[in-house]
């Protein structure tokens, strides 16, 4: 392989990493706000994280209502952050 192949290869795999350890990192904070909402229930409850995070997905899927807001719409990511999101989430990346 070439050194832009290499490149290409370790990025992938960096991302890949990454984006597991960013599922399993949101999936304990939900299991953590599940358990802080149940403490409160009549209260609401304010979270403000990076917009990698999909902590709101994972609760979600757990019945719990949530609202997401981004400072300005549409939410655009930098070149490297939405090359690293394709990777965690499978999406084909136009490589060439």
């Amino acid at each position: 392989m070439g050194e832009l192949e290499d490149a290409c290869k370790f990025f992938s795999l960096y991302w890949e990493h990454m984006g597991e350890i960013t599922r399993k990192r949101d999936v304990a904070l939900a299991e953590q706000l599940i358990k802080l909402q149940r403490k409160n229930e009549n209260k609401k409850i304010l979270l403000e994280i990076g917009a990698g995070h999909l902590v709101h997905y994972e609760l979600e899927k757990r019945g719990i209502a949530v609202k997401q807001e981004f400072p300005y719409l549409p939410y655009t990511f930098s070149l490297a952050d939405e090359l690293g999101r394709r990777i965690q989430f499978s999406n084909p990346i136009p490589w060439n």
